[in-house]
């Protein structure tokens, strides 16, 4: 279900022992979906998550993979970023352009016209993968440790970009690649001390792991914690919502929730008005 809107407290969230006073926290929100009909009554034990999508501010930046042409760039973050010493730049280059596990086609790249602006390595363990690579640098090293620790999910290395808004969209199309791994995790491999930025976009700093970089973690989907908040369906009625949650913080507009293993325990207030379709009323 998609998040429409956030509205406060509805009629049927009324304390009728104290007049003027109501259930909950007064701040629900609704969806797109008419609850009622795939069942309302007990619902809300089921398991709900939601999925808090990175917002893109620039539509102008375009996301792309990388090709041969651009390793250059791609040694050179590398350099600058200290992931890489500048000695070994071209047993960098030449890793990018023959093995797997840093191959240059899992590099994205952020564009603005024909402008670079931005890239970001994302690797995950799939098979045999390469770890045995002659090349002296943090960026190996990184691999090597998450093979190590044999963690699944994608990962994300060296992300370069010229602002905030080309950290967006790096991330979102690295997310879009990642959820198709059919894994909850998603994970940022840094050196970085200041892990602010990140965290802006859903990612917390991991205690502790086997590992000697700074490692955070995002899921894709997160549970619905129980709260005093409702969801609602799109005509709000008793029999339209369900609760209670604590609904998120990073919950916004747009975002999806999802309902597992629901069923239909009460088709009979599926009534047809609440199917959102507009009917001419004919008179008797």
């Amino acid at each position: 279900m998609k998040v429409l809107d956030f509205r406060g407290s509805t009629a049927q969230q009324r304390d009728y022992r104290k007049p003027g006073e109501f259930h909950g926290s007064n701040r629900n929100c609704v969806v797109d979906g008419f609850i009622g009909d795939f069942g309302v009554f007990y619902l809300h034990k089921h398991p709900l998550f939601y999925h808090s999508a990175i917002e893109i501010t620039d539509e102008n930046i375009e996301v792309r993979t990388a090709t041969e042409k651009d390793i250059p760039y791609l040694v050179q973050c590398a350099v600058s970023q200290k992931l890489c010493p500048s000695e070994n730049a071209d047993a960098l280059a030449k890793c990018l352009s023959e093995e797997k596990a840093v191959h240059y086609s899992r590099w994205l790249i952020a564009e603005v016209g024909s402008k670079i602006v931005g890239c970001v390595l994302g690797f995950h363990l799939e098979g045999e993968l390469t770890v045995d690579l002659d090349c002296e640098c943090c960026i190996v090293d990184m691999i090597k440790e998450v093979a190590q620790a044999r963690r699944k999910g994608l990962h994300l290395v060296c992300i370069e970009a010229s602002n905030e808004d080309t950290y967006a969209s790096l991330i979102k199309a690295s997310l879009d690649i990642g959820v198709k791994l059919k894994n909850n995790n998603c994970y940022i491999i840094t050196e970085s001390v200041s892990t602010e930025l990140f965290e802006e976009f859903g990612f917390l700093e991991v205690g502790e792991h086997d590992g000697s970089f700074q490692l955070l973690e995002r899921k894709y989907w997160k549970p619905l914690r129980p709260g005093k908040d409702q969801i609602l369906g799109r005509i709000c009625m008793e029999f339209d919502q369900f609760g209670w949650v604590k609904l998120p913080e990073d919950l916004k507009v747009s975002d999806i929730i999802l309902v597992r293993e629901c069923g239909a325990y009460d088709m009979s207030m599926s009534y047809i008005f609440g199917d959102a379709k507009q009917r001419d009323i004919k008179s008797c």
